[in-house]
């Protein structure tokens, strides 16, 4: 990852995250990198940048987290790594968000891994609850480590991502849209690394899956009427995530999975993947460019919420937009289509 602005503020901040000493002085210290990747985006900074930004502050409070809770537990001295998922693990997080997180650790076998999990446990369940306090909220969906489903032995996330391949029910392609973009953040990398090539594997000997998890992502549809014009929801928004982002997300997924690529950031994905699968470079670029014009979209209008006083979420409302900027969302809503074309035409079943 590339680093963050090299600015005494920020310096000061990372290491502040560093050495802080409780829960209550951590949550303060996210607060001010939170402000300061505001304050980075009002002053011109990219949606790749500061999405970045954000990522390395939450990475730098996760692993003092870790570090505090680990006090309080005696963990077995095994190896182990606190993995993130989804957006986190991307690099693709904004100012709202919450956890995705796990750990795997090494195990001799099952009746070890039996042994070990329930030391684990209390202590990824305290981590968790230090990073509510520092604003990044529980997931509703419980995908965090002190889940014993998300904290497993190597050897069991291999047979529980087999068991979502092998057999695609809905289920196993909504955890794909999470589990399957995983990076290191503390711990030993080399377990994420051999977890992520058991995947690529074990995608590459399930067609059936891929075909099965493009249709899915291709049941969401750019809100675009027929004659290109933007089509809100029944309450006049636009949700820049479901109907924005996430369609160049889910694509370069498919892409990376279909042709083995191992990164997990969307455009380094699209760079990577679309070559392989057939995309024109100027294919490629304007589905970057678009991604991240709809990523910047959505930190700005988080900003201008949060400057406001409001809670801060992903719809707008068209019709607020310059004339200008109603032709770029749709503009970069087509490059999404064209996306879902492709897909469609090379790995879906239906389309």
């Amino acid at each position: 990852m590339a680093e963050p602005l090299p600015c005494a503020d920020w310096l000061a901040l990372m290491s502040g995250l560093a050495a802080a000493g409780d829960s209550r002085s951590l949550a303060a210290l996210a607060g001010e990198g939170r402000a300061l990747c505001q304050a980075l985006l009002r002053e011109g900074g990219g949606p790749r940048l500061v999405g970045r930004c954000l990522a390395a502050v939450s990475d730098q409070v996760t692993r003092r987290a870790i570090v505090l809770a680990g006090r309080a537990h005696r963990l077995p001295e095994v190896p182990w790594c606190w993995l993130c998922f989804g957006s986190e693990g991307r690099e693709e997080q904004t100012l709202v968000t919450d956890q995705d997180n796990g750990i795997v650790f090494l195990a001799r076998d099952e009746t070890e891994a039996s042994s070990l999990q329930p030391w684990f446990l209390p202590f990824a369940r305290q981590v968790n609850e230090y990073l509510a306090a520092a604003g990044y909220r529980l997931c509703d969906g419980n995908i965090m480590a002190g889940n014993p489903d998300c904290c497993r032995s190597l050897e069991q996330w291999q047979q529980v991502f087999h068991h979502w391949l092998r057999c695609p029910e809905p289920e196993a392609l909504l955890n794909g849209t999470i589990f399957f973009d995983l990076r290191p953040v503390y711990g030993e990398a080399g377990l994420c690394a051999q977890l992520q090539e058991a995947i690529l594997e074990q995608v590459a000997q399930a067609p059936a899956f891929l075909h099965l998890f493009c249709d899915n992502a291709l049941a969401v549809a750019p809100p675009l009427g027929m004659l290109g014009e933007l089509h809100p929801d029944e309450q006049g928004g636009l949700d820049l995530k479901k109907f924005g982002t996430r369609l160049f997300v889910d694509g370069a997924r498919i892409l990376a999975l279909a042709h083995g690529v191992a990164q997990v950031q969307t455009v380094a994905r699209l760079e990577a993947a679309g070559p392989l699968a057939g995309m024109a470079p100027g294919d490629v670029q304007a589905a970057v460019q678009a991604f991240l014009h709809l990523q910047g979209l959505r930190l700005e209008h988080q900003a201008r919420a949060l400057d406001q006083g409001l809670a801060p979420d992903n719809r707008i409302r068209p019709e607020q937009l310059a004339e200008m900027q109603q032709a770029m969302l749709k503009a970069v809503l087509r490059q999404a289509r064209a996306l879902q074309h492709k897909l469609g035409h090379s790995y879906g079943f239906t389309h």
